[in-house]
């Protein structure tokens, strides 16, 4: 029998459930910093642990993605079909149409991993991008990007999109981007849009923003299972919802896709490659069925994926 590869997805298999509004930290700092607790499993007590130690994102996403795809071929764009790796480029490819991003453009990247999107953004259009993101490994990789680049117009450092510091707020971006970061700490989006809308509003300027969601109405016990619990998640706020929490923050809808079918699709195929290369979770269960779990919560509308431009 082939050896199977063991994900290194949480530090260890037990674990302890903690209430939906418990943080990590002293007097609730690291919730201000956008960290939050909600299994903590082994050494892993929260997302920045799960992103500092996953291994299984470069295998099946592609090098240093963490990004969700985006299918021309759903949309009536094409008729070529991508695979996962070459649809997670086309979503920073549509995403820059969407948003009008061009070569006088500053951008800032709300979560920015490491460092690819901004790294693609200023490739593609000239533009140039500061990115902030949580975790300590995925800054020092974006930071190996930038010194790669020394043409592109880059800077990466350590912060959180619930409490930006204040140098960079101020800066006069003309545009405030962010893919798939939001959905981590749901349960503090109306901080996340406060800070969106600090920064438009000194700057001026349009948010772009594509995040994973959940559904609209109730989530099942499937769904929790191998979505929630194995992303870290305490919750995932619908399409509805999330943009309820955007208005109420002050934001002002411009354009919004719902991108429900290309989040599932991708899961399909993830489910497939995980499959081939024998990946388990720290559960001993096989990754792919999660995915193909996640598949079935796409189905059935539990989750789910948008692209929005918001003002103020």
């Amino acid at each position: 029998m082939a050896m199977q590869t063991q994900v290194l997805l949480f530090a260890s298999i037990a674990v302890h459930a903690l209430s939906d509004d418990s943080c990590f930290g002293v007097i609730g700092r690291e919730c201000d910093q956008g960290i939050t607790v909600n299994h903590v499993i082994g050494n892993e007590t929260n997302q920045r642990d799960y992103y500092n130690a996953a291994s299984h994102y470069d295998t099946l996403f592609g090098k240093d993605n963490f990004h969700h795809p985006y299918f021309p071929h759903i949309s009536g764009e094409s008729t070529v079909t991508l695979n996962f790796s070459q649809a997670a480029t086309m979503l920073t490819h549509h995403l820059i149409s969407f948003g009008k991003i061009d070569a006088t453009s500053r951008v800032l990247d709300l979560g920015a991993g490491k460092g690819t999107t901004c790294r693609d953004i200023a490739l593609i259009t000239g533009a140039s991008c500061t990115g902030i993101d949580l975790t300590e490994n995925n800054i020092a990789r974006a930071s190996q990007i930038k010194d790669s680049h020394p043409g592109l117009e880059l800077d990466f450092s350590l912060g959180s999109f619930t409490d930006l510091p204040d140098a960079i707020a101020a800066k006069p971006f003309t545009h405030v981007i962010s893919l798939v970061a939001f959905c981590h700490v749901h349960k503090l989006l109306s901080k996340i849009f406060d800070q969106v809308y600090r920064v438009l509003k000194h700057s001026g300027g349009v948010a772009v923003l594509n995040d994973f969601l959940g559904g609209d109405n109730e989530t099942s016990s499937g769904t929790r299972e191998h979505v929630h619990k194995r992303l870290h998640f305490s919750e995932l706020k619908g399409h509805k919802a999330w943009r309820k929490a955007a208005e109420d923050a002050g934001l002002v809808l411009q354009k919004y896709e719902n991108l429900d079918l290309h989040i599932t699709h991708g899961h399909r195929l993830l489910a497939e490659q995980a499959e081939k290369h024998g990946l388990l979770s720290a559960d001993g269960i096989p990754l792919a069925t999660h995915y193909r779990e996640t598949v079935r919560s796409g189905e059935s509308r539990e989750i789910g994926m948008n692209l929005a431009v918001y003002s103020v």
